[in-house]
């Protein structure tokens, strides 16, 4: 990669020619696994408050309260404990002194913590009986809820009224600010993690306004436990909806999930999360410490799901953080080869932070992707390094053995929550993500497992060449070549030879898809794109 010169070039008097000043050009960056649409609708009435300590998320409840009317609710959504200055959520005790009067709920996605009032209004107490799945965790001795629920939250979710919702006028106003953001990032490919019918109508209508700026691939997330035909119904009605070119829009992933998150220690793990000592505890506030994470369905669920994604030409994918998880999920994938081989339809996993040296020759071996967010690392190595084994740490995103071994992984975020490519829950700016797979460079506690380092030219595959790979597009895009969409962005350093601490920094000056420019910052394109 380095600077284009317009003299290597065929040209001819109705070529357009942009002078890009020295500047280098890679081809458009793939997002492999975003929440688009969630993230575009939380920030349209305003900006989201994400706390980053216990003392900001207490002192925001008190100011809060103040201005609401009894019984209405504090609601904190993807806030995460190892996200949290203290490294833990607040306690019931804590969040009660607050916020008596008013229900508080903070919700981790696959774990919350509640007050006492919200617990009132969801009916909750030491009688109430566990969940299928998941768990209501209960003080030891008095066997009262804490508060705390692991893989189940949504027994206090449901009871919240819900925020602010959006037109579809609004919707597609939120989008194309969000998809402004990705583009002035040089992202041009999105893969959506959780379709919806209201998601896939956005698109078409920003494809028929000529107002969409990224390629879109969508995700069917069928319930696993539905027998096989309610499954097959629920992906043919979803294919039915899409109305733009395949380069615009298509459905290519079906996914199910297996575990919980990382981030709430409820990932199923082989090793019990007190395994090292009662730090798993403070952080996440397990009671047992042989506690290994959840499961949400049995292997015959996912085996009927990647049947049904191989019948109807789809790529089966699965939410999939721990290592256990990894094992339920690929235990799947073997029962699946053994009538329908699946070595070249690119199954996968999605997350897969966990996996040891076997796991990867077998995902080698069958060809199965990883798609991970290596932002995770960067922002969660610290404690999660203090709390799991040395062994899964080893194993916590090996990208150079990966390589090594030849599994393609790229590059993604699972963005979810707010406008801001820093802020957002999870960071979504890719050029993070990279400088992350280059120095193996962590938030708050230095550097972790150095020696999966990988070179600068193979983080940036990871959002290109491996991106178009993921969804059966590498003869189209990825790479800046005769023949290909002319999808690329000129950056804003030269992100080979800056020094690490910059690349994090990179931008995109100007950003083209499809050979049009959707973004554009310092340079002064003319009429028809020349300058």
């Amino acid at each position: 990669m380095g600077p284009a010169s317009a003299s290597t070039l065929e040209s001819d008097p109705n070529t357009e020619i942009i002078d890009l000043a020295g500047h280098s050009v890679v081809p458009g960056l793939s997002e492999t696994h975003s929440h688009i649409v969630w993230a575009a609708e939380s920030e349209y009435h305003g900006e989201v408050f994400i706390p980053k300590s216990v003392r900001e998320l207490l002192d925001y409840t008190s100011e809060r309260v103040r201005a609401l009317k009894r019984g209405e609710w504090v609601y904190f959504r993807n806030t995460y404990p190892t996200r949290l200055e203290e490294y833990r959520y607040p306690t019931l005790e804590e969040l009660d002194a607050v916020a008596p009067e008013n229900p508080v709920f903070i919700d981790g996605a696959y774990a919350g913590q509640a007050n006492s009032c919200a617990l009132a209004v969801a009916g909750i107490d030491e009688n109430t009986p566990q969940p299928p799945v998941g768990e209501i965790v209960q003080d030891p001795v008095t066997r009262k809820p804490t508060g705390l629920f692991l893989r189940s939250q949504s027994l206090i979710a449901r009871h919240f009224p819900g925020f602010p919702q959006v037109s579809e006028e609004e919707r597609l106003q939120a989008i194309t600010e969000v998809a402004r953001r990705y583009n002035q990032l040089g992202i041009t490919s999105v893969i959506e993690g959780w379709t919806t019918p209201t998601t896939i109508a956005a698109f078409n209508e920003l494809y028929r306004r000529g107002a969409l700026t990224l390629r879109m691939t969508y995700t069917v997330f069928p319930d696993a436990a539905q027998p096989r035909e309610r499954i097959e119904e629920h992906v043919e009605e979803m294919f039915s909806l899409v109305e733009t070119p395949c380069a615009w829009g298509k459905i290519r992933f079906l996914k199910s999930t297996v575990d919980g998150g990382i981030l709430t220690g409820t990932a199923l793990m082989r090793k019990a999360y007190g395994l090292r000592g009662d730090l798993h505890q403070k952080v996440f506030g397990h009671t047992d410490p042989g506690f290994r994470g959840v499961q949400t369905y049995d292997v015959d669920s996912y085996v009927r799901a990647g049947e049904v994604a191989y019948d109807l030409n789809l790529q089966m994918t699965a939410h999939c953080v721990g290592d256990a998880a990894l094992d339920i999920l690929f235990e799947a994938y073997r029962r699946i080869d053994e009538s329908r081989p699946i070595t070249g339809r690119r199954f996968s996993a999605i997350h897969g932070d966990f996996t040891d040296r076997a796991t990867l020759e077998f995902m080698a071996e069958k060809g199965i992707l990883n798609l991970g967010q290596m932002a995770w690392f960067y922002k969660d190595g610290a404690i999660l390094s203090r709390i799991l084994t040395p062994w899964a740490i080893r194993n916590f995103y090996p990208l150079r053995t990966m390589e090594e071994l030849g599994v393609v992984s790229a590059g993604g975020s699972d963005h979810m929550v707010k406008w801001d490519s820093f802020e957002s829950v999870n960071p979504y700016n890719p050029w993070l993500g990279m400088y992350a797979m280059v120095t193996r460079q962590t938030e708050r506690g230095g550097v972790l497992v150095p020696e999966e380092r990988i070179s600068r030219e193979s983080a940036l595959r990871q959002y290109t060449r491996n991106g178009a790979y993921a969804t059966f597009d590498e003869d189209a895009k990825g790479s800046i070549e005769v023949g290909k969409l002319a999808d690329l962005a000129v950056v804003s350093g030269d992100y080979l030879t800056c020094p690490e601490e910059e690349i994090r920094g990179i931008r995109s000056l100007l950003t083209m898809v499809g050979g049009k420019i959707v973004y554009s910052e310092g340079f002064a394109v003319g009429e028809g794109g020349r300058s």
